[in-house]
């Protein structure tokens, strides 16, 4: 690989590396931007889509010994422990942990809250200059519980997140569930509308987006010629036809 001259190197070319060269671009830096692969080829291609205006309070690890043991056991959907992997991951899980508290998840709160707070205004901006702006759905989405213990709680909580950070929801019963979602089946309790959030049906499009606008090429780890990247003289450049290689 020839030597390259450069201001910032980026590594990765997933949404965060793509956005983080984008901002650095507009800032008047040289970047070049490193993946093994193409730009939201991987994490940033096969998620959910969800822009989560709301995700200002981060999952907290938990403290009850009944609930580390299922997710220890693989019992529930949001963690899959490889227990061949436990050695190495043990002392990050640890520090998970002991930062858990309530306490230490409030800190971690109001630190997230400014950048969390400006991710639909950010998107917007960036798909704008990527024209893709109408590809946002500014619908939501629901949290459904099937049990009213379950509801409670839940609703409870957010009170707390909706006072401290913002976050805004409604809250809706299971009749009204069942009519804004009639696919979904019945005898829910109830479900929190989570109303700031937006979504997009193909993230890896949007990613890819916004590399091409911004000529940001993704320079493969392994490339023969990688390519350079110069500054884009405005915020609103048009397109180029720098290569993903």
């Amino acid at each position: 690989m020839p030597d390259i001259k450069t201001d910032v190197i980026v590594l990765g070319a997933g949404m965060v590396g793509v956005s983080a060269a984008l901002h650095l671009q507009q800032r008047g830096r040289d970047v070049v931007l490193i993946d093994r692969g193409v730009a939201a080829g991987e994490t940033s291609y096969g998620n959910a889509g969800l822009i989560q205006r709301d995700g200002v309070v981060p999952y907290a690890f938990p403290h009850d010994p009944w609930k580390i043991g299922q997710y220890a056991l693989n019992m529930l959907p949001e963690a899959n422990l490889h227990w061949s992997a436990l050695p190495k991951m043990a002392p990050w899980l640890f520090r998970y942990w002991r930062a858990s508290t309530p306490e230490g998840i409030a800190r971690m709160s109001a630190a997230l809250k400014p950048l969390i707070e400006r991710c639909i205004a950010e998107h917007d901006a960036l798909m704008g200059e990527a024209d893709i702006a109408a590809t946002m759905r500014r619908t939501g989405y629901l949290r459904l519980y099937r049990t009213q213990g379950a509801f409670d709680v839940a609703i409870a909580k957010k009170k707390i997140d909706r006072d401290q950070f913002g976050v805004n929801f409604d809250v809706v019963d299971g009749a009204k569930v069942a009519e804004m979602e009639p696919h979904l089946q019945t005898g829910l309790a109830g479900a929190l509308f989570m109303t700031q959030a937006a979504s997009v049906a193909n993230p890896g499009m949007v990613g890819r987006a916004y590399a091409d606008f911004s000529c940001v090429a993704v320079v493969s780890s392994c490339a023969a010629k990688p390519a350079h990247l110069r500054p884009r003289r405005t915020a609103t450049a048009g397109r180029c036809a720098l290569p993903m290689v």
